[in-house]
This record gives C-alpha cells, sequence and structure tokens, in this order.
C-alpha cells in the first residue's frame, strides 16, 4: 500500500479499511507550547500560538492531526467562571454554581461570542487555511461530567452524584446541550474529528456508570 496521507490514514482506520500504519495521534499540550518557545498560559489564550504548537509538533514528531485542545476551562469561561492562568501552566477556574437553582440562570451561550471559545473556533479556521484537506483537524469539547464538575468544583460533583444526583440532572443536560452546540460550530469553523474529555467519569464507580443516562456524562 502507497503511502497515506494523515487525513486518508484516519478515515479509512475510522471507517475499519486497511492502512499503511496505525494513526498516532498524541495529545500534547504543554509539549506543543514549549515547542514552539512559548508558556502555556499564552498557549492557551492565543489562538495564534494554539494553531501554530498544533502544526509545528505534528510536522516534527509525525502526528497524524492537528488539534486545537488546550486546557479544560473554554466552556467554563463561556457559563461566567472566573479563570485564572498560572505562569506556564495549565488554566482553572473558581466554581461558579454554589446551589443548583442558580442552573436556569446560567447563560445558554453562543460559541462564537465568548472570548475563549471563540479562540478554538479562529484556531479551527487557521488550520482549516493551512493544512486542511492533509491532516485531520481536531477539534475538542467537555463531557457533561467533567463541565458540570467545573462549575460545581470536583469533590462536590461526586459527592451530589451519591447524595442528590436528581439535583445534578438539569446542570448535566445544559452541559451535554451547550457540548453539542460548541461542536457543532466546531465542525464549521473546520474540524474533522470531535473529542470528548470526561476525565471526571474516571472517579464514578460502576454503580453511578449505570445510572440514568444523565449521569454518565
Amino acid at each position: 500500500m502507497s503511502e497515506l496521507s494523515p487525513l486518508e490514514r484516519t478515515m479509512r482506520r475510522l471507517k475499519g479499511e486497511p492502512v499503511d500504519r496505525i494513526p498516532n495521534q498524541n495529545i500534547v499540550m504543554g509539549l506543543a507550547a514549549h515547542y514552539i518557545g512559548t508558556t502555556y498560559d499564552r498557549f492557551a489564550q492565543d489562538y495564534r500560538l494554539l494553531a501554530k504548537a498544533a502544526l509545528r509538533t505534528s510536522e516534527a514528531f509525525g502526528f497524524d492531526w492537528v488539534s486545537v485542545i488546550s486546557d479544560p476551562v473554554r466552556e467554563t469561561s463561556a457559563y461566567g467562571a472566573t479563570i485564572h492562568y498560572p505562569h506556564d501552566a495549565v488554566p482553572y477556574c473558581d466554581p461558579l454554581v454554589t446551589d443548583y437553582a442558580m442552573v436556569d440562570d446560567l447563560p445558554r451561550w453562543d460559541p462564537a461570542a465568548c472570548p475563549r471559545t471563540a479562540d478554538r473556533l479562529n484556531a479551527l479556521v487557521v488550520l482549516k487555511g493551512q493544512v486542511g484537506g492533509y491532516y485531520p483537524i481536531g477539534g475538542w469539547v467537555e463531557g457533561a461530567a467533567a463541565e458540570a464538575a467545573n462549575l460545581v468544583g470536583v469533590t462536590r460533583f461526586l459527592e451530589d452524584v451519591l447524595l442528590q444526583p436528581k439535583a445534578l440532572e438539569p446542570l448535566l443536560d445544559l452541559c451535554n446541550e451547550q457540548a453539542i452546540r460548541f461542536a457543532r460550530a466546531q465542525l464549521t469553523s473546520g474540524a474533522d474529528l470531535i473529542g470528548i474529555g470526561d476525565a471526571v467519569c474516571s472517579l464514578m464507580g460502576p454503580a453511578q456508570h449505570h445510572a440514568p443516562a444523565a449521569l454518565a456524562g
């Protein structure tokens, strides 16, 4: 088989078709930032650096995609949470939701109108213009459990999964709806694939994973 392009290799693999080799789609964020000589906090806040780092590392290390993954609190910022940007470290947020009655008042945000989500869309536009059709371009959203944990705090989220799961459902539903909206905006902006980060689910036990769909993230 002749050598495939990264996009061809990825799409054939997803379809279960033969490929010349397994696609190499590592997630590199801190490495990517440092590879182009910038700090993590700047990389996470400037779509131009995000796109540049993605492309340079893929070219240098033979990755089979370019992605716009940077940190888990882009969507959290769109809800109105305070985001902190420590020097050369991963951004993090303060919990926003202190009472589940607040969920009805949380914004149903437009990805193109919020600075940090729009920044990711801009990175996709840049990458689409530079390498679209050759590399698969990966977008990213937070899963419902991860986003809800950002908004209420991880410890409280995990406690409430056990103590008051019904109270969590409206928040999980909102996070899921907004993640879908953000994913669609990324596809429109140039993404070929959408990854979902929901690592908080790994902190939940088997019983919670068999709970109603709203709690499955």
